[in-house]
C-alpha cells in the first residue's frame, strides 16, 4: 500500500480514496434504496416474481 501511494503520488492517492468512499456510500446507498421498494411493492402485494 505504501509503495502504491509513493509511486503515484499524494494528489493521485487522496483522489482515488474519497472516489473509493464515493461509489462505496452510492452502492450501499442504492442497496438500501432498493430493499425497500421491493419491501413495499411485496407489502402492498404486488407480485414481482409469477
Amino acid at each position: 500500500m505504501k509503495k502504491s501511494r509513493k509511486e503515484r503520488g499524494e494528489k493521485m492517492w487522496k483522489l482515488y480514496d474519497g472516489m473509493t468512499k464515493y461509489w462505496l456510500r452510492l452502492s450501499l446507498a442504492s442497496m438500501v434504496i432498493t430493499t425497500c421498494i421491493i419491501f413495499l411493492v411485496n407489502w402492498i402485494g404486488f407480485p414481482i416474481i409469477p
